[in-house]
């Protein structure tokens, strides 16, 4: 963690320094910046990863709801960045539109559990 914090830390400096020689690379460095972060913090999703395939193998969970659980995750970091990145750039129109479509994306792929918790509530009214 410290180590994505630090890049976050240079990379900040760095695009400030760039704003004032040559705005229109600072884009370019803050997706740069972004990636470099991303990829220090990949080993800790591959730990998270494996402690979660160990305690879906202790449980007696439905794999498919983590997998919509981890998808829906990441689609909300991934709007997440997206909408600031378009923010900092200040297209607010292109960061609201990034947003709502993000929404419907998650919305879409929580309909299968939503329809599993109905089916169960249903059979537990015994309808």
């Amino acid at each position: 963690m410290f180590k994505a914090a630090g890049l976050a830390l240079i990379a900040s400096g760095f695009i400030v320094y760039i704003k004032t020689v040559k705005p229109e690379l600072s884009f370019l460095i803050r997706i740069g910046g972004i990636c470099a972060v991303f990829t220090a913090v990949y080993a800790s999703f591959e730990f998270a990863r494996d402690r979660l395939d160990y305690l879906i193998s202790l449980g007696d969970s439905e794999i498919a709801f983590v997998r919509t659980a981890l998808k829906i995750t990441a689609v909300c970091l991934v709007t997440q960045t997206a909408a600031d990145i378009c923010r900092d750039c200040n297209e607010t129109a292109l960061a609201t539109g990034t947003e709502t479509v993000g929404k419907v994306l998650i919305l879409a792929l929580a309909f299968p559990v939503i329809e599993n918790i109905l089916k169960f509530g249903l059979a537990l009214l015994g309808g």
